[in-house]
């Protein structure tokens, strides 16, 4: 009998090279895949998603996607890899674009993923991914500006109202020192009358020359006023949605509309811009309004003994317009506060007024700590936002806030 032997074959050239390009896919698909996978699930973390629904979520995009992909190579064997490969690096190369700092997205999914085997390996793995998406996105997180604190101010207390929620701000009308300006001569104002019925005349700029009018002097009114049929002969007409201030007459409190004069002068000193309410109640025969702190208060006020005279020395004139701009500005805000201790803050104001309003200055106090956030060059009838991070672990989960300085 003949014996039969069988030759024992060698693997060809292209299946070992198919072999080898298969190992490599995986090797790289794998890290790449897992730290996308990552990021979908950090990302849902931080929206405070339940951890099974947000590493279910992370899974199907990831992998779901893939395996559709990976029919464009269903003869290879190495297609399952480069399937993977290139979804998961697309992923990480276009989730920077639509979603701000994905990088500590990526470093959160990872420590929280591997926190059962400990937490330092979870921490050097988050930072490690942090690097590495980073570098590859290029979109690494640039900080945000920290928020100053706010100096101390010993009537803050009694000027901040209740514990708000994110979302729902309030607009803080106190009365503040005024800030220097430049110098200026004093104005000085013949009066009439007595005591708290003294009267003085300034002139007010319309659509036609200015024009003198007689206010009762009221360092008591945070507003000025001025009647219907003053503002009728001025030319000024009441927009439907002017906005409203509450005033205390003495019939008692009235919602009255509120208008932006274009220029008051106080004699030689003119006043740019100053909110004026809506008040019939408020004039009496030939005086036609209250000229209020918001004029008032940019001055240093005098008065001669046995003169019927008022010296007025320009303070604030160019300073703090608080009193004038809260009534034509809205502020709206979201705190955001990661669970690494990171507090973020954005404050958006927008301006109702016909003129563009160069700076604000908003108090955010979280509990014991109070913040400053500035907010610059709001365009009439435009908005600007500002953002800025509060030191690590500040307790904001309610705030209040309060426009502190405002400057056309």
């Amino acid at each position: 009998m003949g014996r039969s032997s069988r030759k024992q074959q060698s693997p060809s050239p292209q299946k070992s090279a198919s072999l080898g390009s298969f190992f490599v896919l995986v090797g790289l698909a794998w890290p790449v895949a897992v730290l996308a996978g990552a990021g979908l699930f950090g990302l849902g973390e931080q929206r405070g998603l339940p951890t099974w629904f947000s590493a279910s979520v992370a899974m199907v995009m990831v992998l779901l996607p893939a395996l559709g992909l990976r029919t464009l190579w269903s003869g290879a064997r190495a297609g399952a890899g480069l399937a993977v490969f290139l979804w998961s690096l697309g992923l990480l190369l276009s989730l920077p674009l639509y979603v701000v700092d994905f990088p500590s997205s990526v470093r959160h999914g990872l420590q929280v993923a591997l926190s059962p085997a400990g937490g330092s390996l979870a921490e050097h793995a988050g930072r490690l991914g942090h690097v590495l998406v980073s570098q590859l996105s290029r979109q690494g997180r640039v900080p945000l500006p920290q928020a100053p604190e706010f100096p101390e101010n010993e009537d803050t207390a009694s000027q901040v109202g209740p514990e708000r929620r994110p979302d729902d701000w309030t607009v803080d009308a106190g009365d503040d020192e005024p800030l220097p300006s430049g110098e200026v001569g004093p104005v000085i104002l013949a009066v009439e009358g007595e005591g708290t019925s003294l009267k003085v005349k300034v002139l007010v700029d319309s659509a036609g020359p200015p024009r003198e009018i007689q206010f009762l002097f009221d360092t008591g009114a945070t507003l000025t006023t001025l009647d219907r049929r003053t503002l009728a002969e001025l030319g000024i007409a009441i927009p439907d949605d002017a906005p409203t201030a509450t005033l205390q007459t003495a019939g008692g409190q009235v919602e009255s509309s509120v208008l932006l004069l274009e220029r008051l002068w106080v004699g030689h000193v003119p006043i740019e811009n100053v909110a004026v309410a809506l008040c019939d109640a408020c004039a009496q025969g030939a005086t036609r309004g209250l000229l209020g702190l918001n004029v008032t208060g940019l001055f240093d006020v005098t008065m001669s003994a046995g003169d019927q005279e008022l010296q007025l020395q320009p303070v604030g004139v160019d300073g703090d317009r608080r009193l004038d701009v809260n009534h034509f500005v809205d502020l709206d805000a979201s705190v955001t506060m990661w669970r690494m201790g990171r507090v973020e803050v954005a404050v958006e104001a927008s301006n109702r007024s016909e003129t563009a309003i160069s700076e604000l200055v908003v108090e955010l106090v979280c509990g014991d700590l109070s913040f400053a956030v500035q907010v610059d060059d709001i365009a009439a009838g435009g908005s600007t936002t500002t953002q800025l991070e509060l030191p690590r672990g500040t307790n904001c989960r309610t705030y209040q806030v309060i426009l502190r300085s405002a400057r056309w």
